[in-house]
């Protein structure tokens, strides 16, 4: 390449007049060895510097610390060719170390030369940075063209170190070392020039690329934030339909959970309201009062009922009722019942239809029994359907199939008290003992199962007939009696506030 012609020609011209010139001599050697570097010359400018400082040469001293101070912009310049030949550079640092040790016991010599080394450092401080910093093809010709005068001023300094003391007195008067060094200078001043002119022009070149790349990364960004606003909007109103559906369909789901309450209420409902059933109990019940002398609740029945009630957890209490004590018992569950619904308690129930003398037509079964008692529970918990499907109450026709249903809905209830009075069914069954006892452990064994799962069910059966006996812990139980006869002097017609009396130390737990 044309930067490796300059700086080896130069290079050539070098070596051929330094072995020319020190022929026979081990100068020659000397100059030509590689290794020599910008510290052999720092460290010969010291040895110099002390020496001078000794003589009170200040203004020797003064130059010798210039040509220190501005060595080294040399080695910056000379860095760029040291890379690929390093022979070049140790060939420049050989001839400056040897210039400056052959005149070092010459004051005036050292002024000049170091004069002439400082004023060319000064010119290469202006373009160091250039040549270190842009190390392209054409910057490397304009470096090896600054070698290259900087190779031929060292070479006029040896020649002129070459002539005698005689020599160097008579061209001092006829030719002085200034005036023979000077246009060297100049080149060299030329040269430093062109580097820097390139190293400028190359500067603005990646001003202008760079302001070309951050005017297309504008554009970019710009481009960028148009499509980020664009997708913002789409998302946006994504998000706004988004709400509007998920709106419409919480209404639709909310729709169709009351249509499908709606279709399982329908399929369970009964032949007789269970709320207007106890309306109907409640007015019975008042009436009975009203002509009978008044009669408290039995103390052992009152008790047993009462620590039932403070009893923690799911249980199941069994109330025995004796033949002629019926009337008693319906006066029991409809003031149990008034009870909890006037603490607020969750109640479910299920009476029976049977009035005293009526005969039983259609006997009802335990399909009824869960029907009515699921058909209350979803509507004190309307979120149960959710558990459910109007399917299921459509297929489910076996005792064992209500059964697992009543199970399920149950199972999510989390407190309540249920309420069955058994008349009608016990006195369908016709004393089947075996009947009574599965019937009875349909609720014993859901007691268990809430204790496990720490809900609290509490189950009130009222039971007609034998075979009642209590068999878990989960269950209590008490007999109601018939009531004593009244003799017919004691019975008149008495009037008497309705109420529950007997009932206000009771306080239902759950």
């Amino acid at each position: 390449m044309q930067h490796q012609d300059i700086a080896q020609e130069a290079y050539a011209t070098a070596c051929a007049f330094i072995t020319t010139e020190f022929q026979g001599s081990n100068d020659t050697k000397t100059l030509l060895q590689p290794g020599h570097s910008i510290n052999d010359v720092f460290a010969l400018l010291e040895r110099a510097k002390a020496q001078y400082d000794e003589k009170s040469g200040r203004k020797t001293l003064k130059w010798l610390s210039k040509v220190a101070s501005r060595i080294g912009y040399y080695g910056q310049v000379m860095d760029v060719l040291a890379q690929h030949h390093p022979e070049y550079v140790a060939l420049a640092w050989g001839a400056v170390k040897f210039i400056l040790m052959g005149i070092l016991n010459h004051e005036r010599l050292v002024t000049e030369f170091s004069r002439a080394i400082a004023e060319i450092g000064g010119a290469l401080r202006e373009v160091s940075v250039a040549a270190e910093l842009f190390q392209t093809d054409d910057m490397q010709i304009v470096v090896s063209q600054l070698y290259a005068q900087i190779l031929t001023f060292i070479l006029h300094s040896i020649k002129w170190y070459k002539r005698s003391r005689i020599g160097r007195v008579f061209s001092s008067v006829f030719s002085p070392y200034e005036l023979e060094y000077e246009e060297t200078i100049q080149q060299i001043k030329l040269c430093a020039r062109n580097v820097k002119t390139l190293g400028d022009s190359k500067n603005w070149a990646e001003v202008r690329d760079m302001n070309i790349s951050i005017e297309l990364l504008r554009r970019d960004v710009t481009q960028l934030q148009e499509t980020v606003d664009s997708n913002l909007k789409i998302a946006t109103c994504n998000k706004t339909l988004s709400e509007r559906i998920h709106i419409d369909i919480q209404d639709l789901k909310a729709d169709t959970r009351d249509i499908q309450l709606s279709h399982i209420l329908d399929s369970l409902s009964p032949g007789f309201c269970p709320y207007d059933g106890l309306t109907k109990l409640k007015s019975i019940v008042k009436r009975s009062r009203s002509l009978r002398l008044p009669s408290g609740i039995p103390m052992n029945v009152l008790r047993s009922l009462n620590n039932w009630f403070s009893r923690e957890g799911s249980s199941l209490f069994v109330l025995r009722v004796e033949p002629r004590a019926e009337g008693k018992a319906r006066e029991i569950s409809t003031d149990i019942i008034s009870l909890l619904q006037k603490k607020g308690v969750k109640v479910i129930w299920r009476l029976s239809s049977i009035r005293p003398g009526a005969d039983v037509d259609e006997p009802p079964s335990l399909v009824q029994v869960l029907q009515v008692l699921i058909y209350q529970a979803l509507l004190l918990v309307p979120k149960l359907h959710s558990y459910l499907n109007i399917s299921t109450f459509r297929s489910a026709h076996t005792e064992a199939e209500w059964t697992s249903l009543f199970r399920t809905a149950l199972s999510h209830v989390e407190k309540c008290y249920i309420v069955i009075d058994t008349q009608d069914v016990f006195q369908a069954a016709k004393g089947n003992q075996e009947w009574m006892s599965s019937f009875l452990g349909i609720f014993r064994d859901l007691a268990c199962e809430t204790t496990s799962r720490d809900h609290v069910l509490k189950f009130l059966v009222l039971c007609y007939g034998g075979g009642t006996e209590t068999k878990s812990g989960t269950e209590c139980g008490a007999v109601l009696k018939k009531p004593a006869v009244v003799p017919m002097r004691c019975k008149k017609m008495v009037h008497h506030k309705r109420g529950l009396q007997g009932w206000k130390g009771v306080q239902p737990k759950l």
